[in-house]
Order: C-alpha cells, then structure tokens, then sequence
C-alpha cells in the first residue's frame, strides 16, 4: 500500500483519499501523498518548504503503529480471499506466494486486476502490486507494476539503487545500523546492487558484517525463499485459553506479553530462531491466522518486545474498529491466542557466510543477552545509545538492548549525529568540543588545584581564576581506568584546555557557579601519570566527567 502513513492519517481524519497531504513527525515529513508528490512535495523537504511549494498541503500527525497495523489487517483480509501463506512484512507491505492463485486465472495480469480491484472496491485506495522472485524484487516490481518472471527478477534489480534495502526491513522504525552501512557504501562508489555483486563475499563478510552479507545475498539472487520445502526443525507454539473471552485490545495486550515471553524462552532455550511469526486467535466463530515476517536483515532474530509489538497488532486488527473500512465488522471475542514460530532453523544457520565469515560468537553473544533478558526482565539488560545532546553524559543514554531510543524530534536516533568516521556531526548549538571522553560514567568528585594549593576557581566571566596544577580523587580509580598504573593519588597538570562555560539558563543573565543548577564549567586535565579527563564544575565542587583513553 503506497503511502501508508498517509493513507491511514486522511480516513482518521475522515478526509478523502485524493486529499494532497502529509504526515509529519516533528517537524519531520515522514510521508506523502501520490497527489501531494505530484505538486512536487518530498519527504526530503523540510516543512516549511513543502507548505510554500504547496500551500493547499494538508498536514496530519504520523498515526502510530498499532494504528498502522491495526487498519492492514482490513486490507490482509480482502488478500486472503485470493491467496493463501499471506505474509505480512510490516503495516503496509504484504507477500503472498501465487503458484496456486493463478491457477484459476487465465494469465497473471488478470489475477493481479481482480486482487487489485477488490481492495480498490473495498476501500476507496489504489495498491501496487507485482510479481517477481524473492521479496526485494517483489517490492520494486510492485512500486512500478510489473510482472516478472525468476529469469527476469535478478537482472531487474541490478541497476537498482543500494537504498532499497530499506524497503525490505520489518521494523516500524529506520535501522540505524542499516542506514550507516548505506551512506558507508555510497562513500565507497557503491550504489547499485550490481556494484555490490562484483566484490569478492569474503571482502563483503569481513568488512561488512553479517547485513553485508545479508545485502549480498540479495544481489547475487540468493535470497531465502517465501516458503521453504526444508523444514528441519518443528514448529514451536505456545498457546493460552481463557475463561472470560478478550473483548478489548489492550486486554489482548497484556497476554500478547506472557506469550511473547515464553516464545522467545522456547527458542532462547533450544537455540533456535525462526523466520516468521505466527499469530493465531479463536472465536466463537472460526480461527483466525495472520503470519509476520522477522526482519531480514536479523533473519528470525525476534526479540521478546518484537514480538509482543505484533501480538497486540495482530489483536487490535481482529478486536477494533477500522477508520479506513468503517463498515466491516468485527470479529467476535476472542477465547484463545496461539503463537508459533515458523521455519524454525538452528540458531547461527541463517544466511550462512560460505566463503569463511563466521558469526558464532555474536550468535552466541546474542542468545546469551536474551536469556539474561527472560530472567531480569527486558529493562534490566540495557545497552548505551547515542543522542543529541551539549555534554558527554548528555549525549549518552541507557536502553533496553532490544530497543531503539526515541527522540522528541521523532526521528531516528542516528538522525542526531552521524556514526561515521568522516562525516560532519550534525549542529547541536553550545556543544562541548570534539572529541568526547571515550569513557563516562556516574560523577566523581574530584579535587583541582592551583600552584598555591587552593581549590581552582572560574570567575563570573567564565575564566579561571587561577590554573590548574594538580588533580586528585578521593582515593579510588575513576570508572573504567582500574588498571592504570598510579591512577590513585594526586596527578601534576601538564597541559590543559578550557573552561567552557554552558549554562541551562542562559536568559537568567547569571554566571553563578554557587549551585548546581546555575552554570557548569569544562576542562580537559592532561596528566603525564594518567589518562586525560574531563572535569566539571558544578556548585562549587569539580566532578570527573569522562576519561580519554
């Protein structure tokens, strides 16, 4: 469904579907209309240029989710009358295999009418829709309405631009990891898929990772199948009935986690992972199933949070209303939730490197974090992120390890400063210079003296009062230097740098270093017995902020 975003955000506003419109994060465009880019919006363009290029523009929140995927449930619907193993990638974007829904057409440009049509007659919105082998060809062919054959489908993606990749992820968020590899390539003079097919794999797998390989797969043709004939490893499922039949989503939810929870356990347990998500509810009435794809470029690697994410999807698509089919009933209540995770393979045996990458210790690293996560709950195994931010501790932040950090901006995290050697960081005004402490850690009160052996001061000016000549702590390692040799006791100043002065209330007119709420003071302490650190004054009193090693 092209412009989901958008489509979704014009019926809950009960605005008609030709409406030219955006959605926006922020100030961020995350989509827009075929009307809208027609008038020569794009996604690329800040807010205020679209609404000047285009001053009739609409613009509507970005619905989150839940809601995204709540509304692809009606239109999963209308595809399951057609075809059967339907595959949901993510709100929005369906696979199906259609060896057998074309035996009852004549030829594939009429079955691909009448799907087309019935989701037209449905719901007031144009799909693409195409044919090809594998799940990126599928996508590209789909978005310029084509019909290929598997002798056509790798030619045809060759010349295609390496950012396509994108289109094939699961998740509801940009990868970050994914969108550097990208700009990494493109810096490189690699662009399409064909650049990417003429390298040697074992340069691929050693530079590149794993997601360089998984790109890699893709553009020599060799990318897993919707429907694998080899199965090795049985299914595993995980079910739970109920008294009182779920009436509500956010009831639905609440076992979506438990289910989730002993899936994952399941497969932490048998050191499995599994390609795709099935989710399976019963009602008074019939058994309802839907399928979700794991994202490709982890290849079954589900979290338990991930999980959970579809469940409730899944629930709320069955048990709530729809803004874009307001007429379509709903199903009845729901009195048992089934999850099973299909194509179940040995975990480290996805996308095997053949030509001697080996990803066995990150497998094993993975699955040992996942079982530490089932047994102190997924916040208490936590993983530090970068964000925007003027100072080292700002600029570090504490997420569950399956997690993407948000942002207020609605953005990406990525989005903030760019994790590239290289590559200009994005403005973030009053910033502390580069380069930042390669260690940080909690504050650790620290002693900064002159030559007289007073405490060093920073005047209201923002100057130092006196320079800085020995440093001392209070008889312990700072974080992260233990193994420094003399790292305890007092060390003479050989050089340093500073103060910057930020103040969190710039408009106060106030210097005052007298509480540790007014202004902080930086310096950069070099050491010829310790690594180099930063320090800051805060109330009167120096905290050891990062270490340089």
């Amino acid at each position: 469904m092209p412009d989901w975003p958008v489509i979704v955000a014009l019926a809950l506003a009960h605005l008609p579907p030709h409406t030219p419109a955006i959605t926006v994060s922020g100030t961020r465009i995350t989509a827009a209309s075929a009307f809208a880019r027609a008038a020569g919006v794009r996604t690329t363009m800040a807010l205020r240029h679209a609404q000047e290029t285009l001053p009739t523009l609409t613009c509507l929140p970005t619905p989150p989710t839940d809601i995204l995927a709540r509304e692809h449930e009606r239109i999963a619907q209308v595809l399951d009358s057609f075809l059967a193993h339907l595959t949901v990638l993510r709100p929005g974007l369906t696979l199906a295999p259609i060896d057998g829904a074309l035996r009852h057409y004549p030829d594939p440009p009429t079955f691909l009418a009448a799907v087309t049509d019935a989701i037209t007659d449905t719901t007031g919105i144009d799909p693409w829709a195409g044919i090809a082998n594998g799940t990126l060809p599928a996508i590209l062919a789909a978005r310029r309405g084509r019909i290929l054959t598997p002798d056509e489908s790798l030619p045809f993606i060759q010349t295609h631009p390496l950012h396509t990749l994108r289109y094939t992820t699961t998740a509801p968020t940009p990868d970050p990891e994914l969108t550097d590899l990208l700009a990494l390539w493109a810096k490189l003079g690699l662009h399409t898929y064909a650049d990417l097919a003429s390298l040697p794999p074992t340069d691929i797998a050693t530079r590149f990772g794993a997601r360089g390989m998984w790109a890699y797969h893709i553009a020599i043709g060799r990318e897993e199948p919707l429907v694998s004939q080899d199965r090795n490893e049985p299914d595993i499922t995980v079910s739970s009935t109920f008294d009182e039949p779920l009436h509500r989503a956010d009831t639905a939810a609440f076992y979506a986690k438990q289910l989730a929870s002993q899936l994952r356990e399941q497969l932490v347990k048998q050191g499995l992972s599994a390609y795709e998500l099935r989710v399976s509810a019963r009602t008074n009435e019939r058994i309802l199933t839907r399928t979700w794809r794991a994202d490709p470029t982890m290849v079954g690697a589900l979290s338990e949070h991930a999980i959970t994410q579809r469940v409730r999807w899944q629930c709320d698509g069955w048990l709530s209303a729809s803004a874009i089919c307001p007429h379509t009933p709903k199903v009845g209540p729901l009195d048992m939730v089934e999850l099973t995770a299909v194509r179940v393979i040995p975990a480290g045996h996805h996308h095997p490197t053949l030509w001697g990458a080996d990803n066995t210790d990150n497998d094993h690293t993975r699955r040992l974090v996942e079982r530490l996560s089932s047994l102190v709950g997924p916040d208490g195994v936590v993983v530090p992120r970068i964000t925007g931010g003027r100072t080292p501790a700002d600029r570090v932040t504490y997420v569950p390890w399956d997690q993407e950090v948000t942002t207020t901006h609605g953005g990406a995290p990525h989005t903030h400063v760019s994790a590239l050697a290289g590559v200009e960081e994005l403005p973030w005004p009053g910033r502390l210079p580069a380069p930042a402490p390669s260690v940080t850690g909690e504050p650790v009160k620290v002693w900064v003296r002159d030559p007289a052996g007073r405490e060093v001061r920073v005047d209201d000016l923002g100057a130092l009062v006196s320079p800085p000549y020995r440093w001392c702590t209070a008889g312990v390692p700072l974080p992260g230097t233990e193994h420094v040799s003399g790292g305890v006791g007092d060390h003479t100043v050989t050089q340093w740098s500073g103060p910057w002065v930020l103040s969190p209330a710039w408009w106060a007119m106030s210097s005052s270093f007298d509480s540790p709420g007014e202004s902080q003071a930086y310096l950069q302490l070099m050491s010829d017995s310790h690594p180099p650190i930063m320090v800051v004054l805060r109330g009167r009193t120096w905290w050891w902020e990062g270490t340089y090693e």
